[in-house]
C-alpha cells in the first residue's frame, strides 16, 4: 500500500531532494494541512490497528514458528 497523497516521495539517498522536499512543505501550509489530514484519515481507517492486527500477529507467528490461530 502506498502512502499516496499522504507523503512526499524522495529518491533514496537524495539529500538535496530531501532538503528541498522539506523546504517545500515548510513553505506550503495548505499542503502540510492536506497531507496531514490524509495521513490521519489513513491511520484511522485502513491502517488502523483493528484492521492490521491479525496480519501483524500472523507475521510474528510465522517468524517465530508458532502455530497460527484459526480464523473466527
Amino acid at each position: 500500500m502506498s502512502a499516496g497523497e499522504a507523503a512526499t516521495y524522495i529518491e533514496s539517498g537524495d539529500l538535496k531532494g530531501f532538503a528541498q522536499g522539506l523546504a517545500d512543505l515548510l513553505d506550503d501550509p495548505e499542503r502540510r494541512a492536506s497531507t496531514g489530514a490524509i495521513g490521519v484519515e489513513r491511520i484511522q481507517g485502513p491502517l488502523a490497528w483493528s484492521h492490521q492486527s491479525e496480519k501483524y500477529v500472523g507475521v510474528f507467528d510465522t517468524l517465530l514458528h508458532r502455530p497460527t490461530a484459526p480464523a473466527e
